[in-house]
């Protein structure tokens, strides 16, 4: 089949020949793992991702392959082929205005693909303010119109964590306990602003087509908004959360998806 994946810049520059060390091996895996099918991958980068004339097309589009490499072969070209599968945002260039378009793109590009893997609909919860229209237990948040109401929170002894509206990977996120640390907020509106609730353990249960495939609990540490992991396993996991997380991917309908607790 014709799969065009949507990977973060970090892979397009390793596929390129730039070594850097990874920090994200599971959009490298995807790809590998098409390729291992032996399917005709195309890569492209979500922020290449533009609308002319009320079609979708892509500034950069690349090919993977294992005999002939990595190689960009296309420039300002319409997209189509059999799957899109949505993986990365753009979240790595945290720029919330084109990971959101291209969200909002989707709806068209379902009609240049036979299949979108998640659908426009799907996808559209990966938008924060979205998620919590629905009626689940999230961690609570609060409504913040102003860096004014900001420090009033903070002044009530509130401690805040400040997540991209957008974002993967704890990327962007600003942990806010003094009035110094709203200066590092550029624009109020692109950020959810949820309780800070200290937990040295994150974890996620991971499905595919309805089926639960992996639960793995992780283990982070350091200062708040800037923790780093220390431990990876798979557990057994929790009924109660595993029956929470069966009914988020029922709500929101992801062929393909992670719920954490």
């Amino acid at each position: 089949m014709n799969i065009t994946l949507s990977l973060d810049e970090e892979c397009i520059n390793y596929y390129n020949g730039n070594n850097t060390p990874r920090s994200y091996f599971g959009s490298l895996s995807l790809a590998d793992a098409f390729n291992d099918r032996n399917h005709k991958l195309r890569i492209v980068h979500p922020t290449d991702v533009y609308k002319k004339n009320n079609l979708i097309c892509s500034n950069r589009i690349f090919s993977y392959d294992k005999i002939l490499g990595f190689n960009e072969i296309k420039r300002n070209s319409y997209l189509s082929g059999d799957v899109f599968f949505i993986y990365g945002l753009g979240e790595d260039k945290e720029n919330l205005k084109k990971s959101k378009k291209f969200i909002d793109y989707l709806n068209l590009l379902e009609n240049q693909y036979f299949k979108i893997l998640n659908n426009a609909e799907s996808t559209s919860y990966e938008f924060k303010p979205n998620q919590k229209k629905l009626n689940f237990p999230w961690i609570p948040h609060f409504k913040v119109k102003s860096k004014n109401d900001l420090e009033e929170l903070i002044l009530e002894g509130e401690k805040i964590i400040a997540k991209p509206s957008i974002g993967c990977a704890s990327r962007g996120i600003i942990y806010l306990s003094n009035k110094e640390d709203i200066e590092r907020i550029d624009n109020i509106n692109d950020y959810l602003y949820e309780r800070f609730i200290h937990a040295e353990e994150e974890r996620r249960y991971i499905f595919l087509n309805n089926e639960l495939i992996i639960k793995r609990k992780m283990r982070k540490s350091g200062s708040p908004g800037n923790e780093i992991v220390v431990d990876v396993n798979l557990f057994e996991g929790d009924n109660a959360e595993i029956n929470i997380a069966r009914e988020v991917m029922k709500k929101i309908g992801m062929f393909y998806g992670a719920v954490d607790f």
